[in-house]
């Protein structure tokens, strides 16, 4: 996916293309060659202005986008969800917020890390952070279980060959 949203209001048909058509590519390769799981990483900016009014979850809506690249993850979501219903295939999507690296070094998140590293987590926090570490990898493990039987399959070959 662009993860440049600024840049994307003046090419939005990078987030088409980047995001939308990528994933109908991939669900739609993995329908072909019976593929049954796929993680998918999408974002909090999917829920628009919804997310500055109100506590939001997975069940929360309308979602109305306020990015292009916001409008491509849902759109990526809905593909993902209609392959998982039509074809049998399983989708583990998160929508992670504000997602960041080794190399970040200015700006509100990388402040934020800096005044987190200060604190002192209590019992509650941590056990909220393990839980969600947990499932995540719980997801990943599963999909790397099927990842290495489709590679002992040698579909993965007819997937790069697509």
């Amino acid at each position: 996916a662009n993860t440049d949203i600024i840049g994307s209001h003046a090419q939005p048909d990078r987030d088409l293309n980047d995001c939308v058509i990528a994933t109908f590519n991939t669900v739609e390769s993995m329908r072909i060659l019976n593929i049954k799981s796929i993680l998918f990483a999408s974002s909090g900016s999917v829920y628009g202005k919804l997310a500055l009014e109100n506590y939001v979850d997975e069940t929360s809506g309308p979602l109305f986008p306020m990015s292009a690249y916001a409008a491509g993850k849902i759109a990526s979501e809905a593909f993902i969800y209609s392959y998982c219903h039509l074809y049998n295939l399983r989708g583990y999507l998160f929508r992670f917020g504000n997602v960041i690296g080794a190399r970040i070094s200015h700006g509100i998140i990388y402040d934020f890390i800096k005044k987190l590293k200060m604190m002192d987590y209590s019992k509650s926090n941590k056990k909220f952070l393990e839980d969600i570490s947990s499932l995540y990898f719980e997801a990943i493990n599963e999909y790397y279980n099927d990842y290495q039987k489709l590679k002992s399959s040698r579909k993965i070959e007819k997937v790069l060959e697509i």
